[in-house]
């Protein structure tokens, strides 16, 4: 590998300024994206929000009416099945 020439000082003190004024830039734009965002997040609709991601679906037909249970113990049947005997 050859090594990298040394960047001149001219061309470090201008990334430099760019830096610094994207960084500025951020800090000013950060909070107010921040406020769009959770503005956004408080005025979506649930309900569409579900339906777009897991498609229109007859939640009160099986097999996607919900369970009662967290599903813990049939976890822990299916643990029981594929434990090794001692």
């Amino acid at each position: 590998m050859h090594p990298t020439p040394p960047i001149p000082s001219a061309e470090l003190t201008e990334q430099a300024t760019l830096a610094a004024r994207w960084v500025a830039t951020w800090r000013t734009a950060g909070p107010e994206l921040e406020r769009i965002r959770r503005a956004e997040i408080r005025a979506a609709d649930a309900f569409l929000s579900i339906q777009g991601l897991c498609m229109p679906m007859d939640f009160s037909q099986e097999p996607f009416k919900p369970v009662q249970t967290s599903g813990l113990i049939e976890q822990q049947l299916w643990f029981s099945r594929a434990r090794i005997p001692a």
